[in-house]
């Protein structure tokens, strides 16, 4: 039912032009503008996490019998959200406004960044430092988990249904390239111009994600349940027995647990 109301939304409001959109790259104007802010905003969350990573290893911790711990606290810290508001976030965001949903997650994670970038810029004790970079990482990755279940239901709000594996494709490519790349861009920057430089660099990434967001025309949503966390919480239990239940979802999430670790 929700997802054939977002359909009928998505129909309702696509601009002139956007009817028969197989022949674009990139599907439609909306997606464009949604994939290009995903473009810089995954590179620069990538070259964030790296930078951390090289600066707490070869200077804040360098020389330390503790740096392998204070390396792992960040990676901790990153993927801790991803366990336990993860499975919260994705039925939350189905009964959301999902664009209003990211364009809060993206300027609350430029907030954060830049907060860390002045803290760190003031003199204090290497402890403080690092628990405000795992602080800030623990925050800002808890925003993605609003963030990135928001941007597939985005997808099938823009793209006809006919597009949205296209859609979905280029989005986790663009995703993988990130990873692929992000890395490789971020340690020669992070060498030659130093950790700041990269904070601002990701802070800059959300506000480009911010704005691109603003400019998309998406279909505005009906929240029958808004507010009625009752049906949240069922909902999410519903979830979680049938992944239980299912044999196939059992087994795939259990293989993606185990390679994941």
């Amino acid at each position: 039912m929700r997802s054939e109301t977002r359909q009928d939304l998505r129909r309702a409001t696509l601009e002139p032009g956007e009817q028969s959109p197989a022949h674009h790259l990139l599907i439609n104007r909306n997606f464009a503008l949604l994939w290009s802010g995903q473009v810089v905003t995954d590179l620069g969350s990538v070259i964030f996490s790296t930078t951390l990573v090289l600066w707490i290893g070869s200077v804040l911790a360098a020389g330390t019998n503790w740096a392998p711990l204070a390396v792992s606290s960040v990676l901790i810290a990153q993927a801790l959200p991803q366990v336990v508001l993860r499975p919260l976030a994705g039925v939350f965001v189905d009964r959301s406004d999902v664009r209003r949903t990211m364009l809060r997650m993206d300027g609350f994670r430029a907030a954060l960044i830049g907060a860390l970038l002045l803290i760190l810029l003031a003199p204090m004790s290497l402890l403080l430092r690092l628990a405000a970079i795992n602080g800030t990482v623990l925050l800002v990755s808890a925003a993605s988990q609003f963030f990135n279940p928001a941007l597939f239901a985005l997808i099938g709000d823009l793209v006809p249904e006919a597009d949205q594996a296209r859609a979905s494709g280029w989005s986790e490519t663009t995703w993988n390239v990130a990873t692929v790349a992000g890395p490789l861009l971020a340690a020669p920057l992070f060498f030659a111009l130093g950790a700041p430089w990269a904070l601002a660099l990701d802070a800059g990434s959300f506000v480009v994600s911010y704005l691109t967001l603003r400019t998309i025309h998406a279909p505005t949503p009906i929240h029958p349940q808004a507010g009625q966390t009752g049906h949240v919480l069922k909902e999410l239990g519903e979830g979680l027995a049938f992944s239980a239940r299912n044999p196939v979802v059992r087994v795939v999430t259990l293989s993606l647990g185990v390679a994941m670790l």
